[in-house]
């Protein structure tokens, strides 16, 4: 029986630049409605086609925040499963790649496409910091990652390393 040390977990944090998305886009709306009567039509067009796109990226922030929050229910409910096993196959981006492309647990395939365990998912969770740069994960490395399947993909909530 190994002995784990936890590398990695998600868990829920706040984007700075969702708030300062949303504050632009309460400014923006501001300005159009407090100036509406000075502006002349091709500044409101301007406007009001600023505050659209806005308003359209805030409410896929708020929408992707909830999928978040959903996956962290399930995780913390224990509704995810495991998988544990010695590192083969490890590839990267290549040489001026950020992240792990692929990998296989004994005979589990991990990869971008399918298990994300890259953070740039909509979800934000993932361990992928290439062996290159310091990362823990390579061939011959005994992990356990407990994942949440999400649709097609399957989110990477924790990596553990054998020590």
């Amino acid at each position: 029986m190994n002995n784990y040390k936890l590398v990695y977990e998600a868990h829920l944090s706040v984007n700075p630049y969702a708030i300062l998305l949303i504050i632009v886009a309460i400014i923006a709306v501001a300005l159009l409605i407090a100036f509406w009567k000075k502006m002349t039509w091709s500044m409101r067009i301007f406007f009001a086609v600023v505050c659209v796109i806005l308003g359209i990226c805030v409410c896929s922030l708020i929408a992707s925040g909830f999928s978040s929050a959903e996956l962290m229910e399930k995780y913390n409910n224990g509704e995810y499963e495991t998988v544990e096993g010695v590192i083969t196959g490890y590839e990267t981006n290549g040489y001026l790649g950020d992240g792990v492309r692929s990998l296989d647990i004994d005979e589990f395939y991990v990869s971008e496409e399918y298990f994300c365990i890259a953070e740039s998912n909509p979800f934000g969770f993932g361990y992928n910091v290439r062996k290159e740069n310091g990362g823990i994960l390579d061939n011959g490395v005994n992990v356990r990652i407990a994942y949440v399947k999400y649709g097609t993909m399957n989110i990477m909530m924790q990596l553990e390393v054998a020590e």
